[in-house]
């Protein structure tokens, strides 16, 4: 009871409260079973309980039981004083225990308290309880499930121990879970459950917190854990954290394993003792790992997991330690940021399905065991043949490190090389043996700009004429240097199997016979850029065109400069690089923006380069980048391509410009920004267009949207969204959403209308149809149907999680499959004596409640919503308001009001004070619950009413006028003692 104590203090008001409410009179164990001086525990509870009073009589503990019941109701208060305990094994080894009914109130279960309860199969603790004691569940062998509530804060050592059974954990809250103290492994639930539910929903997807900063064994581990992201704020991770979690897919970490030195492979967190032990306990369904943090990858970190087919890196990882990921067979490309210093021996070892690699270098380090094979296992460059996977086809190096000779010995299946434009030399032969080549991307063509000016050099050639060292099969080459001002003269002499030579923006001189026997080449491009071209430049070009972005033959160039017969298109398009980083496409006089290679971290698109409209953004051009904070758009640009912003998750602010048409496919997919306003002119939002946005808490659709259609999970996992504002609901109510993620309502608080705050969801009068998935959320109390409106189509209200009530009127045609999925609080009012022939056979799957042969409905000023009967009366089964103090009417539209329908004012925290007329006869179960402000019901007719947990009931436990008529009382029983029962009124 020591901590029970020292909670006193903070309880006194739970207490004061408690004592102004007396239960009925029945025994209720202790020492006196008197009822004229034991008078005060709750009618429902159980006799037999003992109950002892604290010394200074603030609380009463419950310390035995000893009567026979297999199902015991504990009272909420004893003599006058409030329960707040269950004592030490109160009810340890009462074997035959089927159920236990913990009331509000309880902060505390001591050591053992229920430990060998060997037939209980489920409990659920009320909110209130902080503390549960070590072994209070011990050897509970049937516990199935268990409730947990937010207030809790310690569980003791062992307090589930032998709860083999144990299959499932309900929470409130995922935050007050990560604050729980447990003092043991089988503290937690969790070290035998499968299955955590948050407010009855299974958990698939999991975020924790950035608060906790050790996340121990079995506090995230379940089966049905499908995604998991741990925030940065975590320092150290348990061994076997996830030991259990074989459905996870899905994984973001700060570091790779545990933490501490030792720890730092991935198998570690799944039970591994070793990396090499990695594959035996990282489950199969793992696909996809994102790491967030700063730390160095590991020796072995990914040994051997060939389930993972994606491994995304912050881009500052300094360090890839030896064999990190070797045998990862199930990754097809993997990129190294240019912050990577080195990287260990075989890291890429046994990755034997690779297909693109992109590296800061080529080899261990910049200046250290430069040759390709050395990351996949070669100790010399001569073993690089046999390590170098066949799979292996497109490699790109990203800093400015140089090509050593021979870079490349060895790789004879690869297809294309990228090497950065940076680059300030490359080595004699350093492609010597990259006999499949096909296409090569260099920044020059010989070893640097100045030296060895002539292509063959890096196949070996030691002079231009031994061009038959090229390779047959290359036949594109792309020069990229913006540096470099010259062709030289011979550079490509005699490369006859060369279809393409990209020449970069910048050159300002082809010298002679720079492509002298070039006769395979099929096409030129030469850029603006260009201002003398020599003689006999590109004799025995044998195509028919030469393309120049020029509009006309410059003064410079010579008057040979191509043979005859060979004709020029002038003003063609180009592909290039800006000198602040902007790499652009250009089509006629249009340009798209391809990528960024600068380092700002506030980046405004330019409208034009080189005098042509910028109008797109094109795939993927700033994805992930991490430096990026804010964007700036010209009023140009009308398209924003597939993931072009995806993973810059540093980008706090964006402005869309006006002009915008298409959000293409994952376009800010992960961007860290709070606030988006998408402009009237876009017409489509493509599929993860922006999901997984964890600080989005504001979207505008501004006023005349054309937006007609979002794709599937464009705004999935938006946890934090408050708020949405759109312009009209007939807007709304056009949109086509294809999956309950497209619409943003599926996260959002708060829904703005024109400016108004909506919970009533009035459709204006014209709208035919409800479309699939137009409201989901927890926002609509309360949903009005026009006239007009003739079909609900399949996911209408799809998870409408406070919808207490709709009224279907006679002109719903056609219900379409699962309208009211997952409206777990809803009854239905229909017009209709039954479901019509148009209604899917599947219409309720959830199978909530039906009232047929509704005559009529509304919603008042006030914001009640109501049903008219059959019968001529009217049933409240809404609240859309938000006054503080109410008064259910009499009637409505000269209708009697005489029920309160279930979940009609449920969870509403803003009444305080209401009045409840005489003509009311029935309250359905959960009308009031968890409405926690509401201290003061007025019964104006208290007599007569009953309570029963069936709601057909014609019986039923009465209760007491006398309580009914104090306001404090009725209001306690309505929100909590009597929440979840059927009343009712008898004649």
């Amino acid at each position: 009871m020591k901590h029970l104590r020292k909670l006193i203090p903070a309880l006194l008001i739970i207490i004061a409260v408690a004592l102004a409410f007396s239960a009925c009179s029945m025994t209720g164990g202790g020492n006196n079973n008197n009822d004229e001086e034991n008078p005060a525990v709750d009618e429902l509870a159980t006799e037999g309980i003992i109950y002892e009073i604290s010394e200074d009589g603030a609380y009463a503990t419950v310390t035995g039981y000893e009567g026979t019941e297999n199902n015991i109701v504990i009272s909420s208060v004893y003599q006058d004083t409030p329960v707040m305990a269950i004592g030490e094994g109160a009810f340890e080894d009462m074997r035959t225990l089927l159920s236990v009914s913990i009331p509000v109130g309880i902060v505390e279960i001591g050591d053992r308290a229920f430990s060998g309860c060997e037939w209980l199969t489920e409990i659920e603790l009320p909110e209130g309880i902080s503390s549960i004691g070590a072994s209070a569940f011990d050897s509970c062998s049937a516990l199935e499930s268990v409730t947990l509530p937010a207030t809790l804060e310690r569980v003791g050592s062992g307090a589930f121990e032998l709860c083999s059974k144990l299959d499932n954990v309900y929470i409130s809250s995922t935050e007050a879970w990560f604050e729980i103290d447990f003092a043991s492994d089988s503290s937690c639930p969790l070290y035998y459950a499968d299955n955590l539910y948050l407010n009855g929903y299974e958990i698939t997807e999991l975020t924790v917190p950035g608060s906790v900063r050790t996340l121990s064994r079995y506090l995230i581990d379940f089966d049905s854990l499908e995604a998991l992201t741990i925030s940065l704020g975590v320092s150290e991770i348990s061994k076997g954290a996830l030991s259990k979690s074989t459905s996870l897919s899905e994984l973001t970490v700060p570091f790779i394993g545990g933490g501490s030195d030792g720890t730092d492979y991935l198998g570690y967190i799944f039970g591994a003792d070793s990396y090499k032990d990695s594959s035996s306990h990282v489950p199969a369904a793992l696909k996809t790992v994102k790491v967030t943090g700063n730390k160095n990858v590991g020796d072995g970190a990914f040994y051997e997991l060939g389930s993972l087919t994606a491994i995304e890196l912050r881009p500052n990882v300094a360090e890839i330690g030896k064999e990190a990921f070797f045998g990862c067979t199930g990754l097809t490309s993997f990129t190294l940021s240019s912050s990577t210093l080195k990287i260990g021996l075989g890291a890429f070892g046994g990755c034997t399905n690779l297909t693109e690699l992109s590296l800061p270098f080529i080899g261990g380090a910049e200046a250290e065991n430069c040759y390709l094979g050395y990351i996949f296992g070669a100790e010399a460059p001569a073993d690089s043949a046999a390590k170098i996977p066949a799979s292996l086809k497109t490699v790109r190096t990203t800093t400015r490190a140089s090509i050593s000779d021979d870079a490349f010995v060895g790789a004879s299946s690869i297809t294309t090389i990228e090497i950065s434009r940076d680059c300030v030399k490359m080595g004699l032969g350093a492609f010597a043996d990259c006999t499949s080549l096909e296409m090569l991307s260099i920044p020059f063509a010989g070893s640097s700009s100045t030296e060895n000016r002539y292509f063959a050099y890096l196949f070996g050639a030691e002079a231009y004429t031994e061009s038959n060292k090229v390779p047959a099969s290359l036949k594109t080459v792309n020069l990229t240097s913006d540096k470099a001002v010259a062709i030289g003269e011979y550079a490509f002499y005699g490369c006859s199997n060369i279809a393409f030579v990209g020449i970069p923006m910048g050159i300002k001189t082809i010298e002679k016979n720079a492509f002298e026997g070039c006769s395979g080449l099929t096409a030129v491009l030469i850029p603006y850029t260009v201002e003398t071209i020599a003689e006999n430049a590109f004799l025995g070009y044998t195509a028919r065109r030469i393309y120049a972005m020029h509009s006309s033959k410059p003064s410079g160039w010579s008057s040979s400069w191509k043979p005859g017969t060979v004709r020029v298109s002038w003003e063609a398009s180009y592909r290039g690089e800006t000198d602040d980083g902007f790499i652009y496409s250009q089509t006629l006089d249009k340009i798209e923006i391809a990528g960024y290679t600068g380092e700002l971290s506030n980046v405004t698109i330019p409208a034009s380069i080189n005098g042509y409209t910028v109008i797109g953004i094109g795939d993927e051009a700033f994805a992930s980048n991490v430096t990026l904070k804010s964007i700036s758009f010209p009023v140009t640009i009308k398209k924003i391509g597939y993931k072009a912003f995806t993973g810059c998750y540093n980008l706090d602010s964006i402005t869309l410009p006006e002009n915008l048409e298409i959000i293409g496919e994952g376009a800010f997919y992960s961007c860290g920004f709070t606030e988006i306003t998408i402009p009237k002119s876009v017409t489509t939002i493509e599929a993860s267009a922006i999901s997984y946005c964890s600080n989005l808490s504001k979207i505008i659709f501004e006023d005349g949207s054309k937006l007609q259609n979002v794709g599937s999970w464009a705004f999935r996992m938006n946890q934090n969204l408050a708020e949405v504002y759109i312009s009209d609901l007939v807007f709304w109510c056009s949109l086509s959403f294809v999956d309950e993620y497209s619409n943003p309502l599926i996260y959002a608080k708060k829904f703005y209308v024109g400016g108004e705050l909506l919970t009533t969801i009035a459709i204006p009068e014209g709208v035919t149809a409800v479309k699939p998935y137009c409201f989901t959320g927890g926002i609509p109390r309360a949903i009005l149907l026009p006239s007009s409106v003739s079909t609900l189509e399949a996911n209408a209200f799809r998870g409408c999680t406070s919808l207490a009530g709709i009224y279907l009127h006679e002109g719903i045609a056609s219900i379409g499959d699962s309208a009211f999925f997952g409206c777990s609080r809803l009854t239905v009012f229909s017009a209709a004596e039954a479901a019509l022939e148009g209604w899917s056979e599947n219409w309720n799957y959830s199978n909530r409640p039906v009232v047929f042969g509704c005559v009529d409905g509304g919603i008042t000023y006030d914001g009640l919503a109501w049903i008219k009967t059959a019968e001529g009366t009217a049933t409240i089964y809404g609240y859309t308001g938000s006054a503080t103090a109410l008064s259910i009417p009499e009637s409505i539209s000269s209708t009697p009001v005489t029920g309160i329908s279930s979940y009609a004012f449920r969870g509403i925290t803003s009444i305080e004070r209401l009045i409840i007329p005489a003509s009311v006869t029935r309250i359905s179960n959960n009308a009031f619950y968890e409405c926690s402000s509401l201290i003061s019901v007025t019964f104006e007719n208290p007599e007569n009413w009953r309570y029963s947990s069936n709601a057909a009931s014609a019986s039923g436990t009465e209760l007491s006028g006398e309580e009914l008529a104090l306001p404090d009382t009725a209001a306690q029983y309505l929100i909590d003692t009597y929440a979840k029962y059927h009343w009712f009124k008898l004649d």
